[in-house]
């Protein structure tokens, strides 16, 4: 059989066409603090996949074991903002991470520095720094047509920004992996 491209075509108008990479939009809610800039800086997105673990069974208690499967594993979240001039994406982050750990310290105070009720180096209550991260995605026209929903996030790493002399017109990117 030879490949029909009014086939193909008539398919592809049947689902509404292809889905396309650049058309997502990233919320992010943190406990901490305003992040209604957010949306606007972040411009590259991995939407998480899932994996079901499994475990070795023997079925009847010899033989050869099969996988079974056992719990779904989702992977990690990254994504690429651009740095703004006023630094709010930094301070949003830096907040976000704070309320994890507190890692606010100076020498010789261990014991007097407090962040968030917390002294330095204590790990927080997840119910202290978990959000919510919604990522919607669009058609060609513009209409929203799927979300997908990161319950219980938060910026297990923000990551280097790299800065140069000779990128002269380049932005400045901050990346980012959410857990």
């Amino acid at each position: 059989m030879s490949f029909d491209v009014g086939r193909f075509a008539a398919e592809m108008n049947g689902m509404d066409g292809f889905q396309l990479a650049s058309k997502f939009r990233v919320r992010a809610h943190s406990p901490t603090g305003d992040s209604r800039f957010f949306e606007f800086t972040c411009h590259a997105i991995d939407v998480p996949g899932m994996t079901i673990s499994t475990v070795p069974v023997r079925v009847l208690g010899y033989g050869v074991p099969v996988d079974a499967p056992l719990v779904p594993a989702y992977g990690e979240t990254n994504l690429q903002c651009y740095i703004d001039n006023n630094g709010q994406l930094l301070e949003f982050f830096t907040q976000w991470q704070q309320a994890v750990v507190n890692f606010n310290y100076a020498p010789g105070q261990a014991s007097a520095v407090t962040s968030n009720g917390a002294y330095p180096f204590q790990v927080s209550y997840a119910e202290d720094y978990v959000g919510l991260v919604e990522i919607d995605t669009f058609d060609q026209s513009g209409f929203k047509n799927r979300t997908v929903t990161l319950h219980d996030a938060w910026p297990r790493s923000v990551g280097q920004m790299q800065h140069s002399w000779g990128a002269k017109d380049t932005l400045s990117v901050l990346p980012v992996q959410l857990s």
